[in-house]
């Protein structure tokens, strides 16, 4: 006696099976959402978009993106899929942001896993070599760590930087003051534009800030800041703060703040 539910079983397994069609609409929903969120910085929706290939570089950028302070989002661009094609599990899609002269393309190469297409590489124009998303996680990973080591300040000289932010935010001038070579302390003191008469007036403070770049050549020294000052209005200003050290018998002297 025949299986009456084997033709069932069938149907159903043809049915599953999407069409060309269905596939190229499923590209092309898929680059059209992977490819919003790129726009966006939206790191998050990217990764669950991605290939398992690229995974790893768009985890590492996630990281890196952390670290860095919220910038003002921008203004949203339109955006449409001008093509979306496959052949067996690889997909490419052209991606139009913005609309009449301004506007340009980006370029996704797919592959298929399983019942999903993800983002694995791009090509900065049709019918260029792609660039693979997993080819260049070593170099974002590089870029993450030279971050996290910047934010940690030179080992040397962040602790003298801390301690005057310390005593800016008190608006404490001997303990500003403290860490400097005599010349630095009479310009700082002297000059009403310097940062140290501006925290210590009370003009403006620190409402947040962390460390960037720092080095040491002989016996001289760099450590970046990188500051969010608050003036007494309320207003706020992006400021680069940069300290310059001198070696001195004593150790780390601050020489000059720009």
């Amino acid at each position: 006696m025949k299986n009456p539910t084997l033709p069932l079983l069938l149907l159903a397994a043809c049915q599953s099976i999407p069409t060309a069609a269905e596939l190229d609409a499923q590209l092309s929903a898929t680059a059209l959402a992977f490819a919003t969120a790129i726009e966006n910085v939206d790191l998050a929706t990217a990764t669950e978009l991605a290939a398992p290939s690229a995974l790893g570089f768009f985890q590492a950028e996630a990281e890196f993106r952390a670290l860095l302070w919220e910038q003002e989002p921008a203004d949203p661009m339109p955006l449409a899929v001008e093509s979306a094609q496959h052949e067996g599990g690889e997909g490419t899609a052209v991606v139009v942001i913005g609309e009449g002269e301004n506007s340009r393309k980006m370029v996704l190469h797919f592959v298929r896993t399983g019942d999903r297409w993800g983002a694995d590489g791009f090509a900065r124009a049709e019918g260029e070599p792609w660039t693979l998303f997993a080819d260049r996680e070593e170099q974002v990973r590089r870029r993450l760590a030279r971050a996290k080591a910047e934010l940690a300040g030179h080992p040397e000289l962040a602790p003298i930087v801390t301690a005057y932010l310390a005593a800016a935010a008190a608006e404490d001038r001997d303990a500003i003051t403290k860490d400097m070579t005599d010349s630095c302390r009479a310009e700082e003191l002297k000059n009403q534009r310097s940062f140290t008469n501006g925290f210590c007036s009370g003009r403006y403070s620190v409402a947040r800030w962390q460390f960037s770049r720092g080095s040491v050549d002989g016996d001289t020294a760099t450590q970046r800041v990188r500051t969010q000052l608050q003036r007494a209005d309320g207003s706020t200003d992006g400021e680069p703060i940069r300290f310059e050290f001198t070696r001195t018998a004593a150790g780390w002297r601050i020489s000059d703040i720009r």
